[in-house]
């Protein structure tokens, strides 16, 4: 019984709070309508996410509705699904950086980290989470084969929360 309300509890919490970051971001952030912390909020969401700022919201309301209506515990979440779905939009995020790159971006490699940086804590693309992952990444593999490494990286994740072998998807 405890665990039941406890789940209630904590899914209604998502959902609230899923649906206040939902209409933060849809009041565009003004202070006038959404207050200080309002406002402050749609700033953190959209320097860490960037344009993928939706995502969070509409992923706090399902959760919260998954865990409102685990009655007994007979829905569990998975904490390793979980966490891949978390690192799969994280990978995500930094590759959507890396499309923005330009191809000489080696050459003038300070110059373009320094417009992706500004570009990631302005909110655009994947913000400034995905922009410390894919400067970080560019420098150690190049633009290449960062690609390359986050999408074997996505690919691990999808397995992860596939639970099934790559043998059985292809």
């Amino acid at each position: 019984m405890k665990n039941t309300i406890k789940n209630e509890m904590f899914g209604i919490s998502l959902i609230g709070s899923g649906g206040y970051m939902l209409y933060v971001l849809i009041a565009g952030g003004e202070s006038a309508k959404t207050g200080f912390f309002g406002h402050g909020l749609h700033q953190l969401l959209r320097f860490l996410f960037g344009d993928f700022v939706w995502g969070l919201p509409v992923a706090f309301i399902i959760y919260g509705i998954l865990f409102a209506i685990s009655f007994n515990n007979s829905l569990k979440i998975n904490k390793i699904k979980l966490s891949a779905i978390i690192l799969c939009m994280i990978f995500i995020l930094a590759l959507s950086v890396v499309f923005v790159m330009p191809s000489d971006a080696v050459k003038e490699s300070g110059k373009v980290a320094g417009e992706i940086w500004r570009a990631g804590i302005n909110g655009e693309n994947g913000g400034a989470l995905g922009a410390i992952i894919a400067l970080g990444l560019f420098y150690v593999f190049g633009k290449t084969g960062e690609i390359m490494v986050l999408f074997t990286l996505i690919a691990i994740t999808v397995v992860v929360f596939a639970n099934s072998a790559v043998k059985s998807i292809i």
